[in-house]
């Protein structure tokens, strides 16, 4: 019974978040909630050749625990975090249940507040570290310089293999070709200063280079990266709305090109929309 209340606890909270956005044109906030509980409460599974429901915490592997886990931090956040750090902290950010803020109150009144943040809920608990120099926030490592200046750079974990996708992999051409880059672009945006970004990318073609891609394309994908001015990459994307609706199928290096089966259906058929 504890886990149902704890469940009714949460769903009220979300759907006291979603009724600020409600309108007319979005589903309603009591259905959204009561698929939610449907996710929550009868999540199942087998091991070892048992079933087994879960009982406690957001449902594993469902592709709404993201959102939700987001939706439900923020509530944790207004209630447990902004009032009691108030005005000490110069910059706050998180990503779902990973928090990041520079504190200006002291280190022990510091320890203090995240000690008692750790007995406000009986699951969420904060696993934390702190420092004067430097400190990792999931990809980044945040450091201060001999200026005093905050800068950052990247940061992986000891453990990383940086196994990227092997260009002889069956996957499409165009994704092989784009990884490159898309990571270069990555380390520009994070690296704040030259000398760290001119290291990190002669790793990354060393990376690439050992998973068989060709010299030249690592080359010249990072070379484009790199000519992009920072400050841009820095700057949030309005993602451009489109009616399309998206077919999803199997890559198979078999395949006859896409583009030429929807041309030859599209002869045939009106595929406009109505």
């Amino acid at each position: 019974m504890d886990r149902l209340i704890s469940w009714k606890k949460k769903r009220l909270k979300i759907s006291n978040k979603m009724s600020r956005y409600q309108n007319n044109n979005n589903p309603l906030t009591t259905v959204i909630t009561t698929l939610i509980n449907q996710i929550l409460t009868l999540k199942n599974f087998n091991f070892n050749g048992k079933y087994f429901i879960q009982i406690k915490g957001c449902a594993m592997d469902t592709v709404a625990a993201p959102s939700y886990a987001t939706i439900y931090m923020k509530s944790f956040e207004e209630k447990y975090i902004y009032p009691i750090i108030n005005s000490e902290y110069l910059f706050h950010s998180r990503y779902i249940d990973d928090i990041f803020f520079t504190y200006t109150g002291g280190e022990a009144k510091l320890i203090e507040f995240l000690t008692n943040l750790n007995t406000q809920h009986d699951s969420i608990k904060c696993d934390y570290e702190t420092s004067k120099k430097s400190i990792a926030f999931l990809d980044t490592l945040v450091y201060v310089d001999n200026n005093r200046q905050l800068q950052t750079t990247v940061y992986t974990k000891p453990t990383d293999s940086h196994n990227y996708l092997h260009f002889q992999s069956a996957h499409p051409k165009h994704l092989k070709q784009s990884l490159p880059y898309s990571q270069a672009l990555r380390i520009r945006r994070i690296c704040s200063e030259n000398s760290d970004l001119n290291t990190h990318l002669e790793k990354l073609e060393k990376q690439f280079k050992a998973r068989s891609y060709k010299n030249t394309l690592v080359e010249e994908q990072i070379k484009k990266a790199v000519t992009i001015n920072r400050e841009d990459t820095l700057k949030l994307t309005d993602r451009l709305s489109t009616n399309r609706i998206p077919l999803v199928i199997t890559f198979n290096i078999t395949f006859p090109p896409a583009n030429n089966i929807f041309i030859t259906v599209g002869r045939s058929y009106d595929l406009r929309p109505t």
